[in-house]
């Protein structure tokens, strides 16, 4: 069952202040959570080493370092296209959650995972659900930016070198949108640079499209 978490959170917008929706999708033990508690820069959502943590969509709203309100959604994971109606269905309601739907998804992914089949089946599984027009609303989260730098890497090394085909198609389609988290780091600097970078990105969606979030009503009328 869906949690709504904000009766721990403070500093919440006004009824005239724009909250810009978040959801947070991808496969088990990704990092999905972690990377939710970095944006919210709080411990709220369960996050556990090995997945399967989060069963049920939950979610917080809060505000980033750059003064934007956000509500973020988190989801269960992924599975594959025989994942069960139940599955589904609270995956879906994420848009029912954020209220006039989501400006963004971030599609997390993990530079650590590197597996070719489950980065097909799980994007696989999420136009399954919305349809291709979720494209124009994703990001690319990579998270496990802490492995990159033990090995002396950038993002753009691990694109040319270490990434997936398809998952360099994903990046395509959803025009080329991502960013590195480290969710481990205690660097209060990186923290917040890798937040601001991801919110440029979410400014950039939301211009996009026209300032209108993805709805349900989109799903059946998507290309």
């Amino acid at each position: 069952m869906a949690r709504d978490l904000n009766t721990i959170a403070s500093g919440l917008p006004l009824a005239s202040e724009l909250v810009i929706n978040i959801a947070l999708i991808g496969g088990f033990g990704l990092g999905k959570s972690s990377t939710g508690n970095s944006l919210l820069g709080k411990n709220i959502f369960k996050a556990r080493k090995g997945g399967g943590a989060t069963m049920a969509c939950q979610s917080l709203r809060s505000v980033t370092p750059g003064g934007s309100f956000i509500h973020v959604i988190d989801t269960p994971g992924l599975i594959d296209l025989s994942a069960s109606a139940e599955i589904n269905l609270e995956i879906l309601n994420c848009l029912d959650m954020a209220k006039d739907g989501v400006h963004a998804v971030l599609f997390v992914k993990s530079v650590v995972a590197r597996r070719s089949v489950e980065d097909e089946t799980q994007f696989n599984h999420l136009l399954l659900l919305f349809g291709n027009k979720i494209c124009d609303y994703m990001i690319v989260i990579f998270t496990g930016g802490d492995h990159l730098e033990d090995d002396n890497m950038t993002l753009d090394d691990y694109l040319s070198y270490g990434c997936s085909d398809f998952l360099k198609v994903v990046l395509r389609m959803c025009g080329g949108r991502k960013v590195l988290f480290d969710n481990e780091t205690k660097d209060e600097d990186k923290k917040t640079k890798q937040v601001q970078e991801l919110m440029a990105h979410v400014a950039t969606v939301c211009k996009n499209n026209d300032g209108n979030p993805f709805t349900k009503e989109m799903i059946s009328g998507g290309d």
